[in-house]
């Protein structure tokens, strides 16, 4: 960019520790600094992210509570705060609605990120009601959007559906750090036979969208075939105390290790022969791109913007979503054959470098901030 242009990201999670969308914000930042781009970022009041921010010299940081009900309040009280500003940036549904109010005080051009699939969260035990409202709020103030950014081409097409214009939808698929991940996981090594038998995992949270009963379900079946196969979830949810006590009921506790929260998850993927990735919705997935990062053959439900991710038969296996059977028999054919296994593993980590890098993400806002702010719409479709 020839001269600074001041984004605001607006930002809700109020977790203690970060998330995959809010890893990603990271990233972008991180990225766009150098590249001319001055970033202001409206976060949960004591959250990590706002820690993490904090610590990003160059980042104006706008510490708020979102429990505000008001949201006319909550987006006067943002817009105070931002001077020279040419576009705001919600991550997520409420965000986005905040950000188009945001938008309207400061005259800027308003961004819509979006990072999970139209009705995903009735998937998630989102109440049929509070989908048809969201819905309502959602279209009611669309027109203040310029542009929205899905994270994959299910997503935006799943958008269109909905009665977005595919015009204003651009596709900027998530990027991960390789060379950090390799860093990360380097302490693990790969490839030589394990004696203790393959290592098969879940790493996510544990919720019912993530498919984990699926994944113990499945270990159960695995178990009964190879009684050296170890299973590892890590991950902490709601659902937690569900799946042990189907592990139990399964008998199959003593057979899976629950790790619980994970701090650093490269070095878990790497010491796995596969990873499932068993949603029954999913936008995208920085899990799966991880593990094929990292060269972890990947076994994913055919959902969403996982088969964007997982190509089958190349760098892993698609199942049908909610298929036990089709996942313990693709986990089956992945440990059965080391060299496929590795083969896969290769691929795998050539098209998180061909298509799913942090730099290619950043390039991606990059030049639709660019095309927004020379009056251009930036490059739709791009990703």
């Amino acid at each position: 960019m020839t001269s600074r242009v001041g984004v605001a990201f607006i930002n809700n999670f109020p977790g203690s520790s970060l998330g995959g969308g809010e890893v990603q914000l990271l990233a972008l930042l991180r990225g766009a600094l150098p590249a001319g781009v001055s970033p202001h970022v409206i976060v949960a009041r004591g959250s990590a992210l706002e820690r993490a921010v904090g610590a990003i010299d160059g980042v104006d940081v706008l510490p708020v509570d979102f429990a505000i009900r008001d949201l006319r309040s909550l987006a006067t009280t943002i817009a105070a705060r931002l001077e020279d500003v040419e576009i705001v940036q919600g991550t997520g549904f409420l965000t986005n609605l905040i950000a188009r109010r945001v938008g309207d005080r400061t005259h800027s051009t308003v961004v819509n990120l979006v990072q999970v699939a139209p009705g995903a969260s009735r998937l998630d035990g989102g109440r049929w009601i509070t989908g048809v409202l969201r819905n309502r709020l959602d279209r009611s103030s669309r027109g203040r959007v310029t542009r929205f950014v899905a994270v994959s081409h299910a997503v935006a097409v799943g958008l269109a559906a909905t009665g977005v214009d595919s015009g204003l939808i651009t596709v900027i698929a998530n990027g991960v750090d390789v060379d950090q991940l390799r860093r990360a996981a380097s302490s693990v090594r790969r490839g030589a036979p394990s004696a203790a038998g393959p290592c098969v995992g879940f790493v996510g949270r544990l919720e019912r969208i993530k498919g984990c009963e699926l994944f113990i379900r499945a270990a159960a079946r695995l178990a009964g075939d190879d009684p050296t196969m170890r299973f590892t979830i890590a991950g902490t949810g709601s659902r937690e105390s569900a799946i042990r006590r189907l592990a139990n009921a399964l008998g199959v506790a003593d057979r899976v290790e629950f790790l619980g929260y994970v701090e650093s998850v490269p070095p878990v993927l790497a010491g796995l022969d596969v990873l499932v990735v068993p949603s029954l919705s999913e936008a995208s997935s920085l899990i799966a791109m991880e593990a094929l990062a990292l060269g972890v053959p990947v076994i994913a439900s055919d959902v969403g913007g996982l088969p964007e991710v997982v190509t089958h038969g190349e760098n892993g296996l698609l199942v049908p979503p909610g298929d036990v059977e089709a996942i313990a028999s693709a986990v089956t054919r992945v440990v059965s054959d080391r060299e496929w296994a590795r083969a896969l593993g290769d691929a795998g980590a050539r098209r998180v470098e061909e298509r799913f890098t942090v730099e290619q993400m950043v390039r991606g806002y990059l030049g639709l901030y660019r095309g927004l702010v020379s009056g251009g719409g930036g490059l739709c479709g791009s990703g």
